[in-house]
């Protein structure tokens, strides 16, 4: 790794809880020379992206906030499909969600629920593996098959545990169903009794950036009604994908 490489792998470390670390817990876990460590810690506190609290740690500093916040009312992706996902939630009642494809996982980044709605609680800044849940398995469906054959190389155990398949063959297999189908529909990952319906967000560039859901409490989501809102749920995503592409 290179200097930059080194200095950002620090905020990776902030992803456990408490997300107090020492500088003694740092250094024992990246191996960073005490006098390079310290002159990593300076400059992310310098700029604010993390934070000392005197004889505690330090944590993720405000900075981190600010950029959320700018995230929130600029990010093309957000700001297109924000109307999209009011309408969704407001016409069958339920939670509309945004994911982001972020590495080999997937990022909550908006989520939009009409009032009174049962669904998940904000999953906002949540992430979650490429093979946990509806939303992960649209995106993952979409990945070109030598990056898929180098997650599988590297997931092989999650992809037969949440059954996908325990070999290569029957993992793209399923995948390829769900890839020509246009959505995926299975419990939500968060456990909270509601169904999720999503769909892939394809850019201009022919590639997937992420997946638009809707979860509704399986209770008032028959069989029959599934395919109907699905259909909704993959226009709106192609919708967004359009104008990102513009």
């Amino acid at each position: 790794m290179n200097s930059l490489e080194r200095l950002l792998r620090i905020l990776d470390q902030f992803d456990v809880e408490p997300g107090i670390l020492t500088a003694e817990q740092l250094h024992e876990t990246l191996g960073y020379s005490r006098s390079t460590l310290y002159r990593y810690l300076k400059v992310l506190s310098d700029a604010g992206l993390i934070t000392s609290f005197h004889g505690i740690g330090y944590s993720l500093g405000p900075r981190i906030v600010e950029l959320n916040a700018m995230i929130m009312s600029r990010d093309p992706l957000i700001v297109t499909s924000a109307p999209l996902m009011e309408m969704l939630a407001l016409r069958f009642h339920g939670t509309s969600l945004l994911f982001r494809r972020f590495r080999d996982r997937v990022l909550c980044v908006h989520q939009v629920a009409d009032e009174g709605a049962y669904g998940p609680s904000s999953q906002i800044g949540r992430t979650r593996a490429l093979t946990h849940g509806a939303p992960a398995r649209v995106i993952l469906a979409q990945l070109p098959a030598a990056h898929l054959r180098r997650f599988y190389k590297d997931n092989a155990a999650d992809c037969a545990a949440t059954g996908l398949g325990d070999d290569l063959l029957n993992v793209r297999r399923k995948l390829k169903m769900i890839r020509e189908r246009g959505f995926d529909c299975e419990p939500c990952a968060s456990g909270s009794g509601a169904v999720s319906i999503a769909a892939p967000i394809i850019d201009g560039a022919a590639s997937v950036v992420g997946s638009l859901a809707l979860a509704l409490p399986q209770s008032v989501l028959p069989e029959d009604r599934i395919s109907a809102i699905a259909e909704l749920v993959m226009r709106h995503a192609e919708q967004i994908g359009h104008s990102m592409g513009r």
